[in-house]
């Protein structure tokens, strides 16, 4: 089974094959999911190993539906990387570390939260943001009054 390491970005996914033989193949393909799937759909069948990542939830999933098996590795696991160079670091040398991390089973997988708890974090995460920007307007306002001199009661929003 071939093993794929995919080190993705905002725009660009770089993707390193390495075949049953041990040769490998590079290439690069824009972050979009008509981008992605068809290059995926190239691909399998086969094991695509990526980092945990803002976009590695849906980039998971279109690999899945290619008919990719997929794991979402924790980044911080030192050991996926093997012997980098720090002061080399590349997107081309991510992605060939993935790929040998998938084929080796070096790499610490994480938890993929389904589509329905990803969308009640994100709508969580937009109302504690609402709210954020709610008392630092309530409070912006009430410093401009003090500076006035005047003064309001503290209370509930409506007042």
């Amino acid at each position: 089974m071939r093993s794929i390491g995919a080190d993705v970005h905002k725009r660009i996914t770089v993707l390193c094959v390495l075949e049953e033989n041990g040769e490998f193949r590079r290439s690069r393909v824009a972050t979009t999911r008509e981008g992605l799937a068809e290059v995926f759909g190239e691909l399998a069948p086969g094991k695509i190993l990526m980092e945990a990542s803002t976009v590695s939830a849906w980039v998971a999933e279109v690999a899945e539906k290619a008919g990719l098996e997929t794991v979402v590795a924790d980044p911080n696991y030192v050991a996926m990387y093997g012997e980098r160079n720090r002061r080399v670091k590349t997107d081309d040398r991510d992605a060939m570390a993935l790929a040998v991390a998938c084929r080796t089973g070096t790499y610490r997988a994480v938890y993929r939260p389904s589509a329905a708890e990803r969308a009640v974090r994100r709508e969580v995460g937009q109302r504690a943001t609402l709210v954020r920007l709610r008392t630092c307007a309530i409070n912006h306002v009430r410093a401009n009054l003090l500076a006035e001199g005047i003064s309001v009661a503290k209370g509930d929003t409506p007042r």
